[in-house]
């Protein structure tokens, strides 16, 4: 920490010669062409992820899809059964015990 001070105040010192310009640090060439390649495979790699893998909103609309799905066959059973008792094919007590058993097994799966 000390010799960075050093430096500074040296440069600082030069900064007045050099009319207030400082010197860049210098890179071994072979250690940015590393960086370079590096940066351009992770961007490379992340392009390919993307264009393979469904972003989370497609993920999200697939679930709400599938949900939609379900409750609609439910629905469904539960119109049927609804159209039985109402026929007089099933009394009140079987329509309910027929009801809470699609809805139970439902909640079970």
């Amino acid at each position: 920490m000390l010799q960075m001070l050093s430096q500074m105040n040296s440069l600082s010192d030069q900064g007045s010669e050099l009319h207030g310009a400082l010197k860049l640090h210098v890179s071994p060439a072979p250690v940015e062409l590393l960086g370079r390649c590096a940066i351009s495979l992770a961007c490379q790699m992340n392009r390919l992820v993307a264009q393979r893998h469904l972003c989370l909103y497609e993920r999200l609309q697939l679930l709400i899809d599938e949900q939609d799905k379900e409750y609609e066959e439910l629905q469904l059973r539960i119109t049927a059964l609804t159209t039985e008792y109402d026929g007089g094919r099933r009394t009140m007590k079987q329509f309910l015990r027929a009801v809470a058993y699609l809805v139970s097994k439902e909640e079970n799966d």
